[in-house]
């Protein structure tokens, strides 16, 4: 989203020119990720489509590491990518009050959170068994 955390804290202990700062940020973002994906949304997703295709057969397919590892990578990312973005048109959609978008960026990190823990735990499944597959005799 591009939002610091420690902007959103800071803007919902203290309040007044800091929440204003934080939706001038939070409005600059919006505008600039809506801007992008409802200008080059297709041709971003068609490229994305057949990046994590094509990785993903030369990976697991063919059996090429640098694929896999290129695939372990940009396919979370991309996931990710489209998170993101639905927060970015959850928050464009309505107009909200304080409250209701400290939540959602809220949600959004915990979500970012533990998408990457989870992406890591199973990159590191694939390597570990990637390493007892080689080293079996």
């Amino acid at each position: 989203m591009g939002v610091p955390h420690d902007i959103i804290n800071y803007a919902k202990r203290y309040g007044g020119s800091a929440e204003e700062d934080l939706k001038a940020i939070l409005q600059v973002n919006i505008n600039w990720v809506t801007l992008i994906v409802d200008l080059a949304g297709p041709y971003l997703l068609g490229f994305a489509f057949f990046v994590n295709t094509l990785l993903i057969a030369l990976g697991f397919y063919y059996w090429m590491e640098m694929a896999q590892a290129m695939a372990v990578i940009i396919l979370p990312a991309t996931i990710l990518s489209a998170i993101s973005v639905k927060t970015v048109r959850k928050l464009a959609s309505t107009e909200l009050d304080m409250d209701q978008i400290y939540k959602i960026l809220r949600f959004h990190r915990l979500k970012t959170q533990m998408f990457g823990v989870a992406s890591i735990s199973l990159a590191a499944v694939i390597w570990m068994y990637r390493i007892y597959l080689a080293f079996q005799w």
